[in-house]
């Protein structure tokens, strides 16, 4: 069985939703430099706020393929789920001489809050249906559906709260425009602080040795060196689209290229974007790792054949299971409950099953001893 990627998952869903930050583009010509940013922030705001079933519709169609449908997951739906309760005001307009900063009060539901879920409700659930032969460990798509489903029900189940955001103003030939700075305060209007939120959660849940594997990861990811060549546009859209991405999960080379193509970005602008991302596939392959482990049991060849499928070097693959911590025979012991749980065996029967997972003879027996066998 292909494990859920949670935190792919999540970061397609914040990577879908930060795209309507673009509806709030502005251009406006008042002579009032205060009246010119209120009425921009309102026209552009109210069609966030007013948005009915066509409208959403027919900004799901231009969002085109966002990598949801694997999971099942309606993109009109889920804007449907994430505009219910937004609201905004205006809370102050600030103007010095070219450059103004508006203040909004913003009501919304925020991904970030998916990223506290509790993992382990999600695998408890995962397992249960399992068991219970309601889902197919070997149907990979079925797997994703299911996942998707759950994700749904949390998002749902998203309180707005509120937020306060600025947006920086700068008077151009074209009257009073928005700042380009802008646009991460746009994104997180629907999306979150999901790098604080990711933050804590890890710290809080993962030991310390773990913490000081994940630290480089995130640090690694944020270091972007400068493009080797002058990029075109369509380059610098996939760059930008490639590190959101990565700010959010994990990714091989590879499947990065095929999540941009998912975006219908060409190869070459897709190959281009993760050549220049700067992103350190090593630290990768580890996140990657340290995810699956999160909700699943593996053995350490079992590990490195799931990183190859996703798109890793055999050399990164390795490096990641050499890297991640795990006790091999405690995921034997893991491994050999879970197919307790849902299925019998005997004793012999279940140490050649782990065998067949990649356990070691001394792995398989240890964790069918654990189990009582």
């Amino acid at each position: 069985m292909r494990g859920i990627a949670f935190k792919t998952l999540v970061g397609t869903l914040c990577a879908t939703l930060a795209l309507v930050g673009g509806l709030v583009l502005t251009g406006c010509s008042e002579t009032n430099p205060e009246d010119a940013i209120r009425q921009d922030i309102t026209t552009n705001f109210d069609q966030i706020k007013n948005l009915d079933d066509a409208a959403i519709e027919e900004l799901a169609d231009e969002m085109g393929e966002t990598g949801l449908e694997d999971y099942g997951i309606d993109t009109t739906e889920l804007l449907t789920s994430m505009l219910d309760g937004f609201d905004y005001s205006i809370e102050s307009i600030t103007v010095d001489g070219d450059n103004a900063e508006a203040t909004l009060s913003v009501t919304s539901k925020s991904m970030g809050e998916l990223m506290n879920m509790d993992s382990d409700a999600m695998t408890e659930a995962l397992m249960e249906d399992l068991m219970s032969g309601a889902l197919d460990a070997n149907d990979d798509d079925a797997v994703n559906v299911w996942a998707g489903e759950y994700v749904m029900n949390l998002v749902d189940a998203i309180e707005p709260s509120e937020k306060t955001i600025i947006l920086a103003y700068v008077n151009g030939n074209d009257g009073w425009e928005l700042d380009e700075s802008s646009g991460d305060a746009l994104e997180t209007i629907f999306t979150g602080d999901l790098s604080a939120t990711t933050d804590s959660s890890e710290e809080s849940e993962a030991p310390a040795e773990e913490q000081q594997e994940v630290t480089p990861v995130e640090e690694t990811e944020t270091s972007s060196p400068s493009p080797t060549s002058t990029p075109t546009v369509s380059q610098q859209n996939a760059l930008e689209s490639a590190r959101r991405y990565l700010d959010y999960t994990y990714f091989s080379h590879d499947g990065l290229i095929d999540q941009l193509e998912y975006e219908e970005f060409s190869t070459e602008d897709a190959t281009w974007a993760a050549d220049n991302c700067g992103a350190d596939w090593n630290a990768q392959a580890l996140g990657k790792a340290q995810d699956y482990l999160d909700y699943t049991s593996f053995s350490y060849t079992g590990l490195i054949g799931q990183l190859e499928y996703e798109g890793f070097t055999t050399e990164q693959a390795t490096y990641a299971a050499d890297s991640c911590g795990a006790d091999w025979n405690e995921q034997a012991a893991k491994k050999a409950q879970d197919y307790l749980d849902y299925s019998s065996f005997s004793r012999d029967g279940l140490i050649g099953q782990l065998e067949y997972e990649g356990f070691t003879h001394d792995q398989a027996v240890y964790g069918v001893d654990s189990v009582g066998l």
